[in-house]
């Protein structure tokens, strides 16, 4: 077990305890405990919560002051900020809020008039620009609009087709599709409102007709200017003149390469507009000519190693190069050896430049890699004399790159193991044990040794029944084994490195176990995080404390809070409240004008369900979400009961499966409930049983289609 560390034994968490508030002593708390506590700068006075865990990843330093102790500026402090800040609508002084605070308040541009609510945080980011009259976040009529900065706009805006935008409120960077009509040529064309407009500089400028342009474009050269155009340009075929034939044109024309003489057709323009303006067959390899870039054509030296007499029946002349399925057979014209492979496997790239690969063998046996083992230092290094002696290996003899098996010791460690010879050459200069931990060893770096309080939540009886031994077992192992808990002796499994955690200095620890840690309550109770929630929780109808809601309680229930002001009770979830609370808005239904509960339970979303809601529940459906998973009793007007969640509900309707003839009940809607006269001729052989078949009506015949295994009933008359 690893000494217990405190955070009396840290000393940046230690200066910064705050022993007034916390009654606990610091020599009996862990320093990477998860349980919030109180802390205070010495230096600035700033107070604050957080857990230990927290603060052994923050160096000791204290988040206002950054171990300075000058606090953060103020919004008073900044002159931009009071010049927007709204003294109408912001109760609060503004020298008690620093820059750094996430909170919104209000704020007000003097130049527009714009008012928002945002973060002090947000606004310093942003330099006290406006949204509005600066950046042009927030379009205003007659601020920012795209008429008021771009008036040139309205000659080509088309206001008869477009009733449908609200142009007022377009920016001149908007993405919005709108109709154009030039006024000069009458030509008609859509096109998004950006596109239109170019901004230089602080003005903006109209682009205009596409046909006014024209006038303004630079000389488009013929084809004959264009050396590209001609080094594949075909005199014969073509019957167009070069020197006249614009190089834009869309008219499609003959081609043919000087180097491979391929022909093809292309058009003008798209030969002149390609960026990789090369030969497709010869250069490009695009289309494949036999004769001119199959394989053997295109790479003589992958044809000296082609074996003609095996491949029978295979065209030479039919093998592409970037073949990666079809084996053919190779023969070493050198040395005699054969093998079969694909066509890629042959060949290489060097400096842009497809290469054919030489024979394996050749390559294995050649002069530069018949280095004996004694001129490697690296395999000298962990070669094992004694024992390779009585195996009768001598490095003098050896290649490096022999296939024998021979043994190696680490002389730091002293591990010992067996590899062959040519793996050894090719792996890193390093053991496997202490220099790549590739290996093992107990008692060195197993998971016992390296945390030995691994041992107190691991099962030993149960993983050695199925054959787990953890003492060949990394610390980062994916292996699944089974823990037990001897406190709560709640059992699981899990994996190895899922619960071994590393701290801010490198330590390795044991995760708690996740019964007696109880992850369904929350770490912070909601009355020290959020106390303005103790004020407006309505303890006598919820009929459970604040503190005791779980997360998931949280995250689908509705809860009943109470207004302070005209104590008006009103349904909704705890989040909604905590964003008003921060945003200082009311939620309060009737203080908020609203004059009615907020539409997010089930029963005011969907009033005509309620009907079919049973008397037996004991869920309040005004207290749950239209997504809840919680399964309640429904029933039908024909009097059919069954069991469906709320969510299940919002999507599926609220019509009777039973009803509507999507489900399977036992003494309603079954052929035995249908045919009973048919029971005593049913066959035993059948897989489905009587009561197992489901009747489905068939609305064309006024009948049911039943299929059996042995007979088939295709229509039974009730």
């Amino acid at each position: 077990m690893s000494d217990f560390k405190s955070i009396a034994d840290v000393p940046e968490m230690l200066e910064l305890w705050d022993f007034d508030k916390n009654p606990e002593d610091p020599k009996t708390v862990s320093y990477i405990s998860h349980l919030p506590y109180y802390w205070k700068c010495k230096l600035c006075g700033y107070e604050w919560s957080t857990t230990p865990h927290t603060r052994s990843r923050t160096k000791g330093k204290c988040p206002a002051c950054k171990g300075t102790g000058k606090r953060p500026d103020t919004v008073k402090d900044i002159p931009f900020l009071m010049e927007q800040w709204d003294f109408n609508k912001n109760t609060v002084d503004p020298a008690t809020i620093p820059i750094s605070s996430k909170k919104k308040f209000f704020w007000k541009c003097k130049k527009c008039g714009k008012e928002w609510p945002t973060s002090p945080q947000s606004r310093y980011d942003a330099k006290g620009k406006c949204p509005s009259c600066d950046s042009n976040k927030s379009v205003q009529p007659g601020v920012n609009d795209v008429f008021t900065l771009v008036p040139e706009l309205k000659k080509f805006y088309d206001f008869e087709k477009n009733k449908n935008i609200d142009i007022e409120h377009q920016g001149w960077s908007s993405r919005e599709r709108m109709a154009c009509k030039c006024p000069d040529c009458g030509r008609e064309w859509t096109t998004i409102i950006n596109s239109q407009i170019l901004k230089e500089g602080d003005s903006y400028r109209i682009i205009g007709c596409d046909h006014k342009n024209r006038k303004n474009r630079q000389h488009i050269p013929f084809v004959s200017e264009c050396q590209p155009l001609m080094q594949f340009w075909d005199n014969e075929k073509n019957s167009l003149d070069p020197s006249t034939t614009s190089s834009a044109s869309d008219i499609s024309a003959y081609w043919k390469c000087p180097d491979c003489g391929y022909s093809w057709s292309a058009g003008i323009r798209s030969r002149d507009r390609s960026k990789n303006n090369k030969c497709p067959c010869c250069q490009n390899l695009k289309k494949f000519v036999p004769g001119i870039n199959d394989a053997l054509t295109f790479l003589p030296d992958l044809r000296r190693l082609y074996d003609f007499k095996k491949n029978v029946g295979i065209d030479p002349l039919s093998l592409r190069i970037g073949d990666q399925s079809t084996y053919y057979w190779w023969k070493c014209p050198d040395c005699g050896y054969e093998w079969s492979s694909t066509i890629t496997t042959r060949l290489d790239r060097k400096d842009g430049k497809i290469i054919v690969r030489q024979c394996q063998n050749c390559y294995y046996n050649s002069p530069d890699r018949l280095a004996k083992v004694a001129s490697k230092n690296k395999l000298m290094k962990f070669w094992d004399f004694e024992e390779n002696k009585k195996l009768g290996l001598d490095p003098n003899l050896l290649s490096s790159h022999s296939a024998e098996d021979a043994k190696w010791r680490c002389k730091k460690c002293g591990y010992h193991w067996t590899a062959k010879i040519r793996s050894r050459n090719g792996a890193s200069d390093g053991c496997p044990n202490c220099d790549a931990h590739n290996v093992i060893i107990p008692g060195i770096n197993d998971v016992l040794t390296l945390v030995p309080e691994f041992s107190d939540y691991y099962d030993f009886e149960t993983n050695e029944a199925n054959g787990i031994d953890i003492r060949k077992c990394r610390i980062s192992s994916d292996q699944k084994v089974h823990f037990h808990c001897p406190k709560c002796d709640y059992e699981w499994d899990g994996t190895i490195v899922g619960r071994i955690g590393t701290d801010m200095l490198g330590n390795k620890y044991v995760f708690e176990c996740p019964s007696c840690k109880d992850r369904n309550t929350r770490r912070i109770p909601y009355s020290l995080s959020h106390p303005k929630l103790v004020d407006l929780y309505n303890m006598e109808r919820n009929m459970c404390p604040l503190d005791d809601i779980t997360p998931r309680q949280a995250s689908s229930r509705l809860f009943y809070w109470r207004c302070p002001d005209c104590h008006t009770d009103f349904t909704a979830y705890i989040a909604t409240v905590i964003r008003a609370l921060d945003d200082i808005t009311t939620i309060c239904p009737k203080c908020s004008g609203t004059n009615s509960s907020p539409d997010e339970s089930f029963a005011s979303k969907f009033p005509e369900y309620l009907e079919a809601y049973a008397d037996t529940n004991t869920v309040d459906p005004y207290t749950v979400a239209p997504y809840s998973t919680i399964s309640v009793s429904w029933e039908c007007k024909k009097g059919h009961i069954r069991e469906d969640s709320f969510g299940r509900i919002n999507q599926a309707g609220i019509e009777c499966p039973i009803c509507r003839g999507t489900k399977l009940v036992k003494g309603i809607n079954t052929f035995a409930d249908y045919y009973p006269q048919y029971l005593p001729i049913y066959s035993p052989n059948n897989v489905w049983k009587p009561d197992e078949i489901f009747m489905i009506p068939d609305v064309g015949s006024n009948g049911f289609v039943i299929h059996v295994m042995e007979n088939t009933v295709p229509m039974l008359k009730k």
